[in-house]
């Protein structure tokens, strides 16, 4: 079946087409899923089985169980550090001095995925809480 060919009212996984678009030389599918969520997909991915919902099926997997970087509790600091910034808003100041934008991701002592024991800090705030400054001042004397 062509990407052109009349979808409406067809199903495909989880996904119900309900309308259709052409966008340059592409045709896109407007669906809705199972769970109620519309999205816009390729009617190519649509016919080829690339997309069978809007990925509410993904929503329950526990990352700890299906990610190779993940290993338990016990995560790399690269890894866990995506995954904060990705969860966790940058604020536009410093939560600490609240005069400078932030600068760095940091956590509160705490190092786990809880998105309550990460700040985002400016440099120096951020330093003086590891105790950077107070190594660099008596690195100098």
């Amino acid at each position: 079946m062509p990407a052109y060919i009349n979808c409406i009212n067809k199903k495909f996984g989880k996904l119900s087409v309900i309308g259709e678009v052409k966008k340059g030389i592409n045709y896109y599918g407007i669906c809705v899923c199972e769970c109620g969520e519309k999205i816009v997909v390729l009617k190519n991915d649509l016919r080829r089985g690339h997309t069978k919902s809007c990925g509410c099926s993904r929503k329950g997997i526990n990352i700890a169980e299906k990610n190779g970087q993940w290993k338990g509790e016990d995560v790399g600091y690269n890894q866990l550090h995506s995954w904060v910034k990705k969860r966790l808003p940058k604020t536009k100041l410093c939560e600490c001095c609240k005069k400078v934008p932030p600068y760095d991701l940091a956590n509160k002592g705490i190092y786990d995925r809880d998105l309550k024991n990460w700040e985002w800090l400016c440099r120096k705030c951020h330093m003086i809480k590891d105790g950077r400054i107070k190594n660099l001042k008596q690195n100098l004397i």
